[in-house]
């Protein structure tokens, strides 16, 4: 309409008509170019059978509607027979018989068995006949993902002889037994004894289990029975080996059940193993099966194994891996499966063994008879490390009493590690209390730890209270060694600590974000949290993108707002984390222009679409143009054509975006998305001639 109106101004205005043929003739040109390239568009998405989108070009681009022919002919090619009767209802008539025989070859050659089947009959009037039927069985016996049911489907309408025996023959190589029992059974006949083995034979070349029973119901062959327990055997299917066997009147030999336990171990099936085992394996192999045990599985399998008539090697090997590894009650029940105890030897390496990790048990392995030597060095151990009674019950594995000297030595490991009730029972064997110096080097451990109640303790037993000096130690310990004990520097702060102390408490409270003990430690020196405390806290909410905590400690305990400057620094955090939502919520609270325009940039770059709205209305003022078009690229360059679609609609993208939104449309070949995005350029589907042949050349490729 536009272009009418040019000319009429044109005419108007009186120009030659030379001029203005001048100008036609280039612009017939373009419409023949354009009417060309939509023609070869529509004819691509016929070739390929996509009548809709055949349609659409039409009538989007084109402004027609496709004729009945060209329809028919794209569904009949396709063998699209829903599409090719609607195409005949709309065009007001029936097919040929020449179309609906061609109709009929292509739904064949596709393998499309019912529809073959429905143009016969309801179009053709007739059935299918059997080469057409054993067409359909063939195509689908020979496509590369093989479907036996299509094929036995399209044999059940009246494949001849010769077609069901091809499905019999691939389902018998194939190892398929219950359609190859289908496919005989529309022969009117049962599997041979032939085909049964021939079955069986695929099963196990492919390594497939069958159940034994099954196949001898079939009537397979004893040779095919012998060859089946071989299978199982081998593969250590204990139950199937044993079941195929009894039906060929036997039971497993001891051969097979040595290469069933064999097989079973090397899978890791332990229980079947020991099940296999039992019904008399070799020594050779239950020797195997306890070292199986011993590599795989708790030693109580290694046991029960041993258990059947492993040999001495293999017992005294496990014994061995008992002691090895701590395990007192298994290497006595080993030992005893060799008709002996366990030698002292062995005792000693156990007692050797729970030193380094349980001493209870080290007392239990000695007192089955450990030497004098490992023995005396239990009681060296137990010295050293303070434990008092199992001190006491080693030396008396010796026939004698602790020493004083040992004694002395038991008192000064338990000061050292600040146990005070074991030090007192210690002193006691030595028919005395603790020492001064003893218990001033208690309480030295116990600060060291950062034991309060205990230090508390030793305290009473000295006579007085805990010094400024010992509360201020427990405080520091507690505080800044073990970070995590803060209730502990608390409860000891709360006992006298010094000021410095105390500000040095509410530091480290403040460093790990405690607030609420941050103000209990602040009371103890008899006030609140300074304004440097307080700023100190905001800082450490900011930083962690606390937003609700910064605020409430500002506001309650501060008695102000958040600053410009923590706000803005706020926001800088949620937005390194990509918390666009929170940036916006912090940024309503009275940030800087400069933030608030980094902000609106950064969602603009990230495609945060309602924050980078909602950001500019901060700033008094809608998104600019440019900003508009970078939100539409992102969702462009990670091709998310929907949304950019909806965005650049919705908030009105340039010509130049939407040409790449379009262009990535094109280049995925998706004729609606394109349609659609064109349009937001103006006009109804107004791709250019370009776009459209571009389009075109991507179809085809597919």
């Amino acid at each position: 309409m536009g272009d009418c109106k040019r000319l009429a101004q044109r005419i108007a205005n009186e120009e030659t008509p030379e001029a203005l043929q001048a100008d036609v003739e280039p612009a017939k040109t373009d419409q023949r170019e354009r009417i060309e390239a939509i023609n070869a568009l529509i004819e691509s998405y016929i070739k390929q059978g996509r009548v809709g989108e055949a349609q659409i070009v039409a009538v989007e681009l084109g402004g027609r509607n496709l004729s009945t022919e060209e329809l028919l002919e794209a569904c009949i090619k396709q063998g699209q027979l829903y599409h090719a009767l609607n195409a005949i209802k709309l065009g007001g008539r029936s097919l040929s018989t020449e179309e609906i025989e061609r109709l009929i070859k292509i739904c064949i050659k596709e393998g499309y068995v019912l529809e073959a089947q429905r143009v016969a009959v309801e179009l053709g009037g007739r059935s299918l006949s059997t080469e057409e039927i054993d067409a359909l069985v063939e195509h689908w016996i020979k496509q590369e993902i093989v479907s036996i049911s299509d094929a036995l489907e399209a044999a059940e309408l009246g494949a001849s002889k010769e077609a069901i025996d091809a499905i019999v023959e691939f389902c018998i190589k194939q190892g398929m037994l219950n359609y190859a029992l289908k496919a005989a059974k529309l022969r009117g006949r049962k599997l041979t004894t032939e085909e049964i083995d021939a079955l069986v034979k695929a099963y196990i070349k492919q390594r497939t289990i069958i159940n034994p029973q099954e196949v001898a119901k079939l009537g397979a062959s004893k040779e095919t029975l012998d060859a089946l327990v071989r299978f199982y055997v081998k593969e250590g299917r204990f139950s199937y080996a044993q079941e195929a066997a009894r039906l060929r009147g036997r039971e497993l030999t001891r051969e097979e059940i040595d290469t069933l336990v064999e097989a079973c171990i090397k899978q890791n099936w332990i229980d079947d193993a020991l099940k296999v085992a039992k019904l008399g394996a070799s020594i050779k192999m239950i020797d195997a099966l306890v070292e199986g045990c011993i590599k795989q599985r708790p030693i109580d399998d290694a046991l029960k194994a041993a258990k059947l008539g492993a040999s001495k090697e293999a017992i005294d090997r496990l014994v061995e891996v008992c002691i090895r590894t701590g395990r007192i009650n298994e290497a006595q029940k080993a030992a005893k499966l060799r008709g002996r105890e366990l030698s002292t030897e062995e005792i000693d390496a156990l007692v050797e063994f729970y030193i380094k990790y349980r001493i209870d048990d080290a007392l239990k392995a000695a007192k089955l008879g450990a030497s004098k030597e490992a023995i005396d060095r239990l009681v060296e151990v137990c010295i050293k490390i303070g434990v008092v009674f199992h001190a006491q019950e080693a030396t008396k594995l010796r026939g004698r009493d602790l020493s004083p000297d040992e004694i002395d030595s038991l008192i000064e490991a338990c000061i050292k590690k600040g146990w005070l009730h074991k030090a007192q029972e210690a002193t006691k064997l030595r028919g005395r209390d603790l020492s001064p110096d003893e218990i001033d080097s208690l309480m030295e451990a116990c600060i060291k730890k950062g034991w309060l109640h205990k230090a508390q303790e030793i305290a009473k037993l000295r006579g007085d209270n805990l010094s400024t000096g010992e509360i201020d130690a427990l405080v520091i310990v507690n505080a800044c060694v073990n970070n995590e004990w803060t209730y502990q520097a608390q409860k000891a702060a709360e006992l006298g600590a010094s000021k410095e102390v105390i500000d040095l408490l509410v530091k480290n409270c403040i460093k790990e974000g405690q607030f609420y003990d941050a103000q209990k430690a602040a009371k103890l020196r008899g006030g609140k949290l300074s304004k440097e405390e307080i700023d100190a806290l905001v800082d450490f909410y900011i930083k962690k993108g606390s937003i609700d905590s910064a605020q409430s400690v500002a506001i309650r305990v501060g008695g102000r707002n958040l600053s410009t400057k923590e706000i803005d620094a706020l926001i800088k955090v949620y937005i390194n984390k990509g918390w666009m939502g929170y940036a916006l919520k912090a940024a309503k609270l009275g940030a800087s222009k400069e933030t608030i325009d980094y902000l609106i940039k950064t969602c603009v770059k990230g495609g945060w679409v309602i924050e980078a709205q909602e950001a500019t209305k901060l700033r008094g003022r809608d998104l600019s143009p440019d900003e508009i078009d970078s939100l539409v690229d992102f969702y462009v360059k990670h091709t998310w054509i929907d949304d950019a679609i909806n965005i650049a609609d919705k908030l009105g993208a340039s010509t130049k975006v939407i040409d790449s939104i379009i262009k990535l449309c094109i280049n995925q070949g998706t004729l609606d998305d394109a349609l659609k995005a064109a349009r937001l350029r103006g006009g109804r589907g107004s791709l250019t001639t370009e776009e459209i042949k571009k389009l075109q050349t991507v179809i085809n490729k597919r």
